[in-house]
């Protein structure tokens, strides 16, 4: 993984969590790598008003 990353082919939202380079921005990222490392967790703001 380390080599796409210095090549700019993948991007680290967290240790473990990567995203491809070209995909679409998001603005909430870091709620992203949460959310890939413990799917059901609850967050609190925005994304505690979120439906499950």
């Amino acid at each position: 993984m380390a080599h796409l990353v210095t090549e700019g082919e993948i991007d680290e939202l967290s240790r473990g969590v990567y995203r491809r380079a070209d995909a679409p921005e998001r603005a909430h990222a870091d709620l992203l790598a949460v959310c890939a490392r413990a799917p059901r967790a609850v967050l609190c703001g925005e994304s505690a008003l979120r439906p499950v």
